[in-house]
């Protein structure tokens, strides 16, 4: 088991998936958000066709101040980058697996610094160099998938937006959507909307049980040691999401669409 990302690249993340299966290790990255109870309550239902044909996500990881004031986040050679690949990862994660881990095809991308590298930027989450500051704080991209679909994603460290720190996704599918918020103190964690003949229907979960996701990961991961379960997250996703952190960070620099596959030949 290895923290989140995967690795610094793609590059890296299928040299230990190649690893992995050469040797008949397990191999898990930990995304913790994929153990809480709303991520296992809708992802049950999307598996049982409640919302019917995933078409559209959105992801959100937004900080309006949040650069890590401790380690070394700010700089690219140490961390890989910024918010994207840092609180990114996680929601990239969990959405693209509650949309059934699609295969990623094309990737436009822009990442920005505005307020890093600033001596006057007031940052609440501590002080780091600021002329050490070489990653981007906010991250956009769209996503299109080898089944059609399509993500729209946002991650931030810092940036001039209302508190949006529930890190909110949206799955739309055409028998009904879901909203999950994994860190909302004061909207519903979950919500389905759906229609029946000519009415609007909104579903709220009234309690999902109390759960300490990275207890309920370590206890997963055991499990999965004594050959009692398969890894909840593969490693396969996560080199996909790996693919898709790397194209975003391509795409921005470039200034146009990646091709995943033109650009990622790794061989796992």
């Amino acid at each position: 088991m290895v923290e989140k990302p995967i690795a610094m690249n793609a590059r890296e993340a299928a040299r230990m998936l190649d690893a992995a299966r050469r040797t008949g290790r397990l191999l898990t990255v930990g995304h913790h958000m994929r153990f809480q109870p709303a991520a296992q309550f809708l992802k049950r239902m999307i598996m049982a066709g409640d919302l019917g044909h995933i078409y559209f996500g959105r992801s959100h990881a937004l900080r309006r101040r949040g650069v890590p004031g401790w380690g070394e986040f700010h700089i690219k050679q140490k961390s890989g980058g910024g918010p994207l690949i840092d609180i990114g990862v996680h929601t990239l994660d969990l959405i693209i697996w509650l949309m059934g881990s699609p295969v990623p095809r094309t990737v436009t991308g822009s990442v920005f610094t505005k307020f890093g590298n600033r001596p006057d930027f007031y940052n609440a989450w501590g002080n780091y160099k600021r002329e050490e500051y070489d990653v981007e704080d906010f991250a956009c991209g769209l996503v299109k998938f080898a089944d059609g679909s399509a993500l729209v994603l946002e991650a931030s460290w810092a940036a001039h937006i209302p508190p949006l720190e529930t890190y909110a996704q949206l799955i739309l599918g055409d028998r009904g959507g879901a909203c999950i918020r994994p860190f909302s103190q004061t909207e519903p964690p979950l919500e389905i909307l759906s229609a029946r003949d000519e009415a609007l229907v909104d579903m709220r979960p009234c309690a999902l049980p109390e759960v300490d996701v990275y207890a309920a990961e370590m206890k997963h991961w055991i499990a999965c040691i004594r050959g009692e379960t398969e890894v909840l997250v593969k490693p396969e996703e996560s080199l996909n999401v790996q693919r898709v952190i790397d194209a975003i960070y391509l795409s921005s620099d470039r200034g146009r669409e990646v091709v995943v596959e033109d650009e990622f030949q790794e061989t796992p």
